[in-house]
């Protein structure tokens, strides 16, 4: 090989420029501690330090949000401490008056409770850094309290609680609301109602203070949700009364009632029960079977919320056989589930299907069944297999027990109600739950096509149903009789029970209203010492709900600080992974500046002396 004396000039300049290329990002590296000048140097570690440089920001933001929220905290605190010992202020000034104190001394009292009133105001329209009012819950730009036109405090804010993220999916709570904070004195009982009209809010009246104390009591202590007021006919005349709360629980109960109205004394209030309308009856409805299925069990919750996470709504599809055999046809994949090695499975002897979280009670199909699943609602149930909403009575009561005796043919003591094809009068039917035959109880329309239906013993109307989007195969179940010969038909009046809410600033202002009003008589002396004691009581529960609100506060502040310093673990040992994955190894880029040194001076030697051979003179 020929090597000419132009290639071999040509060949060490090129050396030569390499080797000063090699040592400028050699130096580059020295001064700037990082390996790779550009993305294109290496573009899968520049993808990774991009990411995990993202990833450090995201944290250092969090930490940020975790110091504005600790601000809030500290700043809540310190307001609910403030407040505290105005709290006990204002208890020690209603404790102390004398009945013998003279009016003067009272409006003292009264300025002081006002002063305090107005410094409590103060604390709770109080603002954060940001200019947002820290207890208007999240109408954080709302002033949470002003005065009203009839002279009382008025809260403005909400309920909700300011959340602010933290951590990647990690949210916490920066403040408690007014509304939870202030708003906590239970005040006069309030009633709404539902139901039949035999028994009303206005029905409920007490004898004295005391007996209406003693029922709230009871409703405050012991009454689980509303309170329900039931009236059973149980034989001929006869009736029964019962007062039953939302989770089943029988309070009282009182038979026979054979005349109208009736006043019931229980716990403090005079009850009076009239007469019960036909309207006001009702008899129960349970679901009997629907496209196949007859029942529905939550097994297991949280495989229930990932099942419905992975398929969205699903269709259970039971194929007859036999063997009778499911499959389960997926909303979000468009497709059958695939699981256990196959996306067809046998239905179990015991006809239970488990799947999901889910245990599905179902019938021998007569063909291909389809039922919709559906994730829980807000009545925590996964889908409604039947859709009757009610069965009214909209006959009289004489009436009624004829028809149910006629209906009771063979001992049958309830209706299985079939919706054969759709919701139209030809495509109903009915038939007694225990005999395969049809009776004399058939169901007849009112000329639509939808809702009510009346069921007919085919002489007097008996029962109307309510049915709302019913579909093929649904059947419901309703219920004549107990099995003892006692109907089933009660008339159910819903008290729903809540308390008016009172903050301690109009509880401030009602005390020095009475105080300013003087006790110039015994019965002004009478209503304060009455008013006296409930605001003590009123003020005690403020107090309880401050330092509720101080602990919850307390307990975030906790939470935040933990979630701070694994955030800072974080930016730690992601820094130090970026370093190795971009940054440049010092005693490697110092050892290689040295040599490719070595060689630059090298190669400018031997450059030299070729450069003093008589044929490069030429080429010069």
């Amino acid at each position: 090989m020929r090597i000419s004396t132009l290639q071999q000039y040509q060949v060490s300049i090129n050396r030569m420029q390499d080797s000063q290329n090699k040592i400028g990002d050699l130096q580059r590296q020295i001064s700037t501690g990082i390996k790779y000048d550009q993305p294109s140097d290496a573009p899968g570690i520049a993808a990774e330090s991009i990411r995990m440089e993202r990833d450090v920001s995201a944290m250092e933001r969090y930490n940020y949000n975790i110091e504005i929220a600790e601000t809030r905290l500290g700043l809540q605190d310190e307001m609910l401490e403030n407040m505290k010992n105005r709290y006990d202020r204002l208890s020690g000034l209603a404790a102390s008056v004398d009945a013998g104190e003279n009016d003067d001394n009272l409006i003292t009292t009264a300025a002081e409770v006002r002063q305090i009133v107005a410094a409590l105001a103060g604390g709770m329209n109080v603002r954060d850094a940001q200019g947002e009012y820290i207890f208007a819950g999240s109408k954080g730009h709302t002033q949470p309290y002003v005065l009203g036109p009839t002279g009382r405090w008025e809260y403005q804010g909400d309920n909700g609680q300011r959340e602010i993220q933290v951590g990647a999916t990690h949210y916490a709570k920066s403040s408690s609301s007014g509304q939870y904070l202030f708003e906590s004195v239970p005040g006069e009982l309030q009633y709404t109602h539902s139901g039949a009209t035999n028994v009303t809010p206005a029905d409920i009246t007490h004898a004295s203070p005391e007996s209406k104390k003693e029922f709230e009591t009871f409703l405050k202590d012991e009454v689980k949700g509303d309170l329900e007021l039931r009236t059973y006919p149980t034989a001929a005349g006869e009736y029964t009364f019962k007062l039953v709360d939302t989770e089943g629980t029988t309070h009282h109960t009182q038979t026979p009632i054979t005349s109208f109205p009736q006043t019931i004394s229980f716990r403090g209030a005079e009850i009076e029960v009239r007469t019960p309308d036909a309207g006001d009856y009702s008899f129960p409805v349970t679901s009997a079977s629907r496209d196949g299925v007859t029942d529905i069990n939550i097994a297991d919750n949280a495989e229930m919320d990932q099942f419905f996470e992975d398929y969205g709504d699903v269709t259970l599809e039971l194929v007859a056989g036999p063997p009778d055999k499911y499959k389960m046809l997926s909303s979000k994949t468009s497709d059958y589930i695939f699981t256990r090695g196959s996306d067809e499975w046998f239905v179990p002897a015991d006809g239970i299907i488990k799947e999901g979280g889910l245990e599905l009670t179902v019938t021998t199909p007569v063909a291909t069944n389809t039922f919709e699943l559906k994730p829980p609602g807000p009545n925590h149930t996964v889908t409604n297999i039947s859709n009757v909403s009610s069965v009214e009575v909209t006959t009289p009561v004489s009436a009624l027990e004829a028809a149910i005796s006629a209906a009771r043919t063979g001992g049958d003591i309830a209706f299985e109600v079939t919706i054969k094809t759709g919701p139209s009068a030809a495509d109903i039917v009915s038939k007694p739950s225990d005999t395969a035959v049809a009776s004399n109880i058939s169901i007849t329309g009112t000329g639509t096509t939808t809702d009510p239906y009346i069921l007919n013993d085919n002489t007097n109307s008996g029962l109307k149903f309510t049915l709302d989007n019913v579909v093929n195969g649904e059947t419901f179940r309703i219920e004549l009789d107990d099995g003892a010969g006692k109907q089933l038909a009660t008339a159910t009046s819903r008290i729903e029970v809540d308390y008016e809410q009172k903050n301690i600033l109009n509880i401030g202002l009602e005390l020095a209203e009475k105080l300013e009003a003087g006790r110039a008589n015994p019965e002004l002396r009478t209503e304060f010492d009455e008013l006296r004691a409930q605001m003590l009581d009123d003020i005690a529960t403020a107090i309880d709900r401050l330092i509720e609100g101080r602990t919850a506060g307390g307990a975030r502040a906790s939470q935040l600080a933990i979630t701070q310093e694994a955030n800072e673990d974080m930016i730690l040992y992601t820094n130090d992974a970026l370093s190795k994955v971009r940054g440049a190894d010092f005693a490697e880029v110092a050892s290689n500046f040295k040599l490719e040194q070595t060689l630059l001076q090298a190669s400018q030697q031997t450059f030299a002396s070729m450069s003093n051979l008589t044929l490069f003179d030429y080429i010069n």
